[in-house]
This record gives C-alpha cells, sequence and structure tokens, in this order.
C-alpha cells in the first residue's frame, strides 16, 4: 500500500472525503521540455546520390526584386550546391551595355549560401546587371547568366512575403569550368520544431514555413 496515501487519508476529518487526485496533463507543461521531447519526432533522411546530381549556381535578391532606388542598398544570395570546390565567390556589377566588355562597375565579395550588400548609385546609367563568379583552382571560374537591377527615382512596393531561400536549388550557370570529384550528399528533414536552428554539412540550412529542410552538397572525396 503506498505509504503517502495512507498519510494523506490520516489526516481527513471523520466523515471528510479525500481530495480528487490531480491528472498529470493538468500540471502546466514547461515549453523547453515540450519541445525536447518533440525533438525525437524530426523526420532526418540522409541520400548519397555520387555524381549524378548536376551542379547548381545561382545568385538572387532576398526578397526577388529588380528596382531600388539611389543609396537603397542591393542584397544578394549567392546560392551553390558544390561550395567545397570554391575557393572565391563574388558579385560583378556591370552597366547593361557593357556586360560584354567585361569592365565590371563594381566587385562585391559573398560566402557561398551567404548574402552582401552593394548601394545602388545615384549616378550613372540607370540599368545595370549583376552575375555570380566562383573561383577554383587552378583560376578556373563558374559563373552565371546576366540579371538586371534598374535604378528609380519613385518609391518602390516592396513584396512582403519573402521567399525562404530564393534562388536555392536551381541552376543560372552560363559557362562552368571547375572540375568536380567525388558525390553529393542531400540531407532531408521535417517536423523541426519552431524556433530551432538547422545545421548540416557545416552551414545553416533555412527551414520552410511547414518546418522541414532540404540541403544537398557536392562534397570531395575523404
Amino acid at each position: 500500500m503506498d505509504e503517502s496515501a495512507v498519510a494523506g487519508d490520516a489526516d481527513l476529518a471523520p466523515g471528510e472525503a479525500a481530495p480528487p487526485l490531480r491528472q498529470a496533463q493538468e500540471r502546466p507543461v514547461d515549453p523547453q521540455r515540450q519541445t525536447d521531447v518533440g525533438l525525437p519526432a524530426v523526420d532526418i533522411q540522409v541520400k548519397f546520390d555520387g555524381l549524378e546530381v548536376e551542379p547548381q549556381l545561382n545568385v538572387s535578391t532576398p526578397p526577388v526584386e529588380r528596382t531600388y532606388r539611389a543609396g537603397e542598398p542591393v542584397t544578394f544570395l549567392a546560392t551553390s550546391n558544390y561550395p567545397a570546390s570554391v575557393d572565391k565567390a563574388e558579385i560583378r556589377i556591370f552597366e547593361a551595355d557593357a556586360v560584354d566588355a567585361g569592365r565590371p562597375v563594381a566587385v562585391v565579395p559573398v560566402a557561398i549560401n551567404g548574402t552582401a550588400d552593394w548601394p545602388m548609385p545615384a549616378a550613372g546609367n540607370d540599368d545595370f546587371a549583376y552575375v555570380l563568379r566562383v573561383c577554383g583552382r587552378g583560376g578556373r571560374y563558374d559563373e552565371t547568366v546576366p540579371l538586371p537591377l534598374h535604378r528609380s527615382e519613385r518609391a518602390l512596393e516592396r513584396h512582403r512575403d519573402e521567399a525562404v531561400a530564393p534562388g536555392r536549388g536551381e541552376d543560372r550557370t552560363a559557362f562552368r569550368n571547375i572540375p568536380l570529384k567525388g558525390g553529393a550528399v542531400t540531407v532531408y528533414g521535417r517536423d523541426v520544431p519552431p524556433g530551432y536552428r538547422v545545421e548540416a554539412l557545416g552551414e545553416t540550412v533555412p527551414v520552410d514555413p511547414e518546418q522541414a529542410f532540404v540541403v544537398q552538397r557536392i562534397l570531395p572525396p575523404g
């Protein structure tokens, strides 16, 4: 017999009914404990695809915009699924009518799968184009197709719904020279508890509104 139950009953006055037992679900649940309990429910899968996966290189503006006012910062997001083969990456910005001449008005260093800013100039041409160039060993480089930018003096309506990572998972390579060896590893996940950050393959991975994520990287041998 439970000694604590006997002691509790002994404290009752004659004829007094014992109080109802408190149900476990009535106790307040600690939010951190609730989240920790939910972590084992995260569905994570890892897949190896060899080199059958196509290399991906892309650049975009988060959120996706094409027109900016003078002095307004233009944020670029550089994405690729083979960062291990890239030694240097840069956003190259040209006046729209001088892309073929190969003389950029600005060269902005950027980390692969990271962002970099460039202020829209107040003078000169109103139309620009930008590319992402990534360099590997031996001076070889890959580059994306040019995308347009435009300067405007009028007030601009901005997109309120920003994509988690615009351009990620897409390829806009104009030409490719960096040789790739190894294999592709893909990590999938879903049911990530709200408020948690996901790190995979050495990077912080964005989680979509449905609490799911996917990241794929071409890794060198070993």
